[in-house]
């Protein structure tokens, strides 16, 4: 059959397949002469005849398929084509089993009983290790992970919706292959922001006095602390209700040029100083400001291949979800990610959409706002036109515009319809008063999932350098 070498699976030879993952990774060769514009077509059986297809979803471009919803343990077939040609490719069998070595941590485990129970398994591996459901309380130091795995193959750690409240990294994995972490739900021992509004300003004297909002953290000091250098903030937010989540314009204080003191017990009363005018003249009293303290994430992830993260809910941590590089076909299904407080400006997460490409995530729910971001390069930048017939758009020029080069990728976010795309950069020319961006996909397509209907809707549009 015509494409039937480039088709085969490139993790089978046998067209037999036993997998252990809830949500197996399907994955074919690459076309030799595979277009931007490829698109695939996979399906999966319960019969070798294909007439129980539980599957059958089509895939641009990249050439591997990760199920939003997990497959029970049975055996299928699957196949795939390539939308061109129409031609299918060999069925290919695989099972999915639940891993026969099965391990169970028991409610009000300690850290270490813990740490020994994921151990074991990763030892014995195909093996599954259950959290009884319950809540878990964990703590451990900031360079110092809870549980650190290397050269495993094929773990399940199923949370059974159990609740961990994390102060620390829980799991440092490495040189793995097959892991695959669900059912869980995460918070931190402390939450990683707190809301202060300003009650008094003091230009003289370079001072601010700000209040803790009710219901938030009165510990500002910790969120606003000189001694560490990455990650603490101050920073003041929009009042118009059109501009909500972002970022008043230099109305930023970083905790390493000025220091924070409590003024009053009772009142949560603190000062902040030195604050210049240059900074104070963009802010008034009664602004709302958001005190952020980035740490690790509760997980690491390097050099990794096929690991998925399924239906985990994430509370009030902010950064990334998952630290580390060097991974390969990472996936996040069901992910969630949530504000300590319905209407907090901060849910934590430095991605705002679901995709294929890359990082496949499907089935996502991110609460968070874009100003929730990694590092400098990913700070926010604003589409101010666009033009349909050059295929590019303007953004006005900024001091991380630098950041804007032929070759690397940008997120574009429409935060008001929680879409977003991501897309190469062409060309990008910086002149006088605005940037000039080429795009590789024409912008008529990007606006389609976007949910933008004309050219003047582009306005608006947050642009991020992908990190």
């Amino acid at each position: 059959m015509e494409d039937n070498d480039e088709m085969k699976s490139v993790n089978d030879e046998n067209n037999k397949v036993i997998n252990y993952m809830p949500n197996p990774h399907f994955s074919w060769n690459r076309p030799v002469d595979l277009s931007i514009d490829e698109e695939y077509q996979i399906q999966i059986a319960k019969d070798k005849s294909f007439k129980k297809i539980i599957r059958d979803e089509r895939i641009k471009v990249v050439t591997r398929y990760i199920p939003v919803d997990h497959l029970e343990p049975s055996v299928y077939w699957w196949r795939v084509k390539r939308l061109k040609s129409g031609n299918w490719s060999d069925s290919i069998m695989m099972e999915v089993r639940i891993p026969e070595n099965k391990y169970m941590i028991p409610k009000d485990s300690s850290a270490q009983k813990v740490t020994e129970i994921i151990k074991t398994a990763a030892l014995n591996t195909p093996a599954i290790v259950y959290f009884e459901q319950g809540d878990y309380y964990f703590s451990s130091d900031d360079n110092v992970p809870m549980v650190s795995l290397e050269n495993t193959r094929d773990l399940v750690i199923d949370g059974q919706n159990s609740k961990i409240i994390l102060n620390g990294t829980l799991l440092d994995i490495k040189f793995s292959e097959r892991i695959t972490i669900k059912d869980l739900k995460i918070s931190p021992s402390k939450p990683g922001y707190t809301l202060v509004r300003l009650v008094k300003k003091d230009i003289e004297n370079k001072e601010l006095f700000i209040k803790i909002e009710p219901g938030y953290d009165n510990d500002f000091n910790y969120y606003f602390n000189k001694e560490v250098s990455a990650g603490n903030f101050l920073a003041f937010m929009e009042t118009d209700p059109l501009l909500y989540g972002k970022y008043k314009r230099y109305a930023f204080i970083s905790s390493t040029k000025a220091a924070s003191e409590k003024e009053d017990e009772d009142t949560g009363l603190y000062s902040i100083k030195p604050v210049d005018e240059s900074v104070q003249k963009y802010i008034e009293v009664d602004d709302i400001a958001i005190a952020t303290k980035y740490r690790k994430s509760w997980i690491n992830l390097n050099n990794t291949k096929e690991c998925t993260f399924s239906n985990i809910t994430l509370t009030a941590l902010p950064g990334a979800m998952c630290d580390g590089s060097n991974n390969s076909a990472k996936s996040y299904l069901k992910v969630r990610v949530v504000c300590e407080n319905e209407g907090d400006f901060f849910g934590g997460h430095s991605a705002v959409e679901n995709g294929r490409i890359g990082l496949w995530a499907e089935g996502c729910e991110f609460e968070c706002l874009p100003d929730d971001g990694p590092a400098a390069q990913s700070f926010r930048m604003t589409i101010s036109s666009a033009d349909y017939s050059k295929n590019l758009i303007k953004i006005n020029n900024h001091y991380f515009n630098r950041e804007i080069l032929a070759g690397c990728k940008v997120s574009l976010i429409n935060i008001k319809e929680k879409s977003a795309v991501i897309d190469d950069v062409m060309d990008a020319t910086k002149g006088t008063a605005q940037m000039e961006i080429v795009l590789n996909t024409k912008l008529s397509d990007l606006a389609e999932n976007l949910n933008i209907h004309s050219e003047s809707e582009w306005t608006g549009i947050y642009l991020y350098v992908d990190s």
